[in-house]
């Protein structure tokens, strides 16, 4: 789920996003959709952080839940897309990925506030032993 104010919120738990769902597949696909789908709809993983969550469904309701996640544009009356990043037959397969693209963005979100401290401490040389301290500069 990406916001595109870019702003996480804290406050949404695994029921919300389910309940967004349900709504949402009711509304595309009327109640015979959302009776296909909700028999095994589930979100088995939900990280506030990064807004990513994994959602456990039918495999014969796949493409109805793809396509009301791509149709979906607001959660919470916010203005919002949700990504599919992996679609898999198993659980174990979705959290593997999961790990990665998680090892992925922790190896970006490092390098991004290495590059601000050290603009930092080029401003302010007085600041950098505090950096150092915290392991943020390489020397």
């Amino acid at each position: 789920m990406v916001f595109a104010d870019g702003q996480t919120k804290t406050s949404y738990n695994t029921s919300m996003i389910l309940q967004h769902i349900r709504d949402t597949v009711n509304d595309l696909f009327g109640e015979d959709g959302l009776g296909k789908c909700v028999q095994v709809l589930q979100v088995k993983y939900y990280n506030p952080i990064t807004n990513v969550f994994i959602i456990k469904v039918g495999r014969k309701n796949v493409n109805i839940l793809l396509q009301a996640l791509i149709l979906c544009t607001q959660f919470d009356y916010r203005e919002c897309r949700f990504r599919t990043l992996r679609v898999s037959g198993t659980l174990q397969k979705c959290e593997v990925k999961l790990k990665k693209l998680t090892q992925t963005w922790m190896h970006q979100h490092k390098k991004l506030l290495e590059l601000k401290a050290t603009s930092l401490i080029a401003k302010a040389p007085c600041l950098t032993h505090v950096f150092r301290g915290f392991g943020a500069v390489s020397y």
